[in-house]
Formats: structure tokens, sequence, C-alpha cells
């Protein structure tokens, strides 16, 4: 996967991420080894509007042969950058084929925009919660360069997904409930 080869790449590229303003240059992107592991490299965004679109970053690891999938989440503070055949998508899939979880009785909770993988965790047999709302709104530059609506990918009419405003207790019940899954 790249271990510490692809780290240290990862820095020098991090170090080159800056913000101008006249002379004076800030770097945007940091390591975050309290937050890294062996299969997951991660880095604080201090910055999220000085982000580099996530294709111009993929484009550059595709370039330097290093086979990884970078995604930003938690708002845009944070790059996380894993192997390449991990995701979270695959992750649910793994839960059901080794350990026999039926993907029915799963509900996962995503935000509206906060990640750059969130529409791979929609579709599915699994019920899905959409928090919609202003928590990630710096987040936006994380899905520029998509050019089609997100109707397009995925059925959200589907009796599966359901967005809700709040983020109470109440609302979660409330939505819970529309998915006919039993609160306790």
């Amino acid at each position: 996967w790249g271990g510490e080869g692809l780290r240290k790449y990862l820095v020098k590229w991090a170090s080159s991420v800056v913000e101008r303003r006249g002379r004076i240059e800030k770097q945007v992107i940091f390591e975050d080894p309290e937050h890294s592991s062996t299969y997951c490299l991660a880095f604080k965004v201090v910055n999220p509007n000085h982000l580099p679109p996530l294709k111009e970053l993929q484009k550059l690891m595709r370039i330097q042969s290093l086979r990884c999938h970078a995604l930003y989440n938690h708002g845009a503070t944070r790059l996380s950058v894993i192997p390449i055949h991990a995701s979270r998508s695959k992750a649910l899939r793994y839960l059901s084929v080794r350990w026999g979880i039926e993907l029915q009785n799963v509900v996962v909770l995503v935000g509206e925009t906060g990640d750059s993988d969130y529409e791979e965790l929609f579709g599915g047999l699994h019920k899905t919660v959409i928090l919609k709302g202003e928590f990630n709104t710096s987040a936006n530059r994380i899905h520029s360069v998509r050019r089609y609506p997100l109707q397009d990918v995925v059925a959200l009419d589907s009796p599966n997904i359901i967005g809700i405003e709040g983020y109470g207790t109440d609302d979660m019940r409330s939505a819970l409930k529309q998915l006919d899954i039993r609160a306790q």
C-alpha cells in the first residue's frame, strides 16, 4: 500500500499547499499523527477554503503510481488517505459477508456534504439517514468538481433513504420510525 514512502510523499505534498496573502505564505495542510494509523494517513486542514480539489490530489497520486484513495472528511477539516481497496462502503459489505450481519438492519448516518465519499454510502440494502444543515457548509468545495446532480447517482426517493434537518434525539427517533426501525 505504500506505507512510509507514501507518508513521506504526502507530507512533502502537504507542505506545498499554501495560502498566499501578499508575500506571506501559510501552510494549509499538516500531518496528523494522532489520528493516523497503519492503514490510514490523516492530515489536518487548517483552512478548508484553500483546499485543492480532490480530483487534483487523486491525479497527483496516480501520476506517482501511488495506490491509495484520498477523501476529505469531518467537514473538510481532515484529509484521510487509505489503501485503494478500502472504503466505508466496502466495510459494510465486509460486515455482511464475513460476520453475517444483515444490511437491511443497518442504519448509516451521513452528512449532506461533509465527506467526499458519501455518495457510496447512499445506495444498497441498508437504510440511510442524511443529516442536512449548515454544520458542514465549508465542505462545499469538496464536491465542486461534481458536474452532475446527485439525483443522477442516487435514487433519493427510495424508502431506504431519509433526510432530516435536526440532530436531536427526537429527530433521530422520528427518522428511525419512518424507516421502520424500532428505537429502544
